[in-house]
């Protein structure tokens, strides 16, 4: 059984209010029965839903993307307010406190391999490569291939249908 209720990618798409896919309803309809929802967001998921924009770019020229987060947060405090819900509601953004947690050894060796590989290719003379690990095997990536797309979730995949059938399906309509 899961703790998270709703997990938002890019990859699905959701309205707020209106079709199949309308989180706030089924929101609404689940803390009316539970009391308590928790829903995690992916960086880039909903960015159908922000008004037509400039879209901003780092200085690699990746995108940068609108805050679906605090987002969200004013979309749920509004719809409680206009349907007159009590809503108490807690925002975390993660991403710093994800940075600041001491490494557990498993990740300390992890490193120490990768940087090794680093290490031993430099010394061999290959450039514009990464470490990677593929299959339990350490490998070197060009950098090229490894940046040419965004790796993506299969919608029809298992790990999305296993992580589906513990979270927001069961609330739809």
């Amino acid at each position: 059984n899961s703790d998270v209720n709703y997990c938002l990618i890019p990859e699905e798409k959701f309205t707020l209010e209106e079709g199949e896919n309308a989180l706030l309803p089924s929101l609404f309809k689940r803390l009316e029965e539970r009391h308590h929802a928790v829903i995690i967001i992916a960086e880039g998921a909903g960015q159908e839903l922000f008004e037509e924009a400039q879209r901003e770019s780092d200085s690699s020229g990746n995108v940068l993307h609108k805050n679906i987060g605090r987002f969200l947060r004013t979309k749920i405090e509004d719809y409680a307010k206009e349907h007159d819900i009590e809503c108490n509601l807690k925002y975390f953004d993660p991403s710093y406190t994800i940075r600041s947690q001491p490494a557990h050894g498993t990740d300390a060796v992890l490193c120490m391999m990768l940087a090794h590989d680093a290490v031993a290719a430099a010394m061999s003379g290959c450039t514009d490569v990464v470490v990677g690990r593929w299959n339990g095997a350490f490998t070197l990536v060009p950098i090229p291939l490894a940046t040419s797309k965004r790796k993506k979730i299969e919608l029809d995949s298992g790990l999305w249908r296993s992580v589906r059938s513990m979270t927001w399906p069961k609330y739809y309509k």
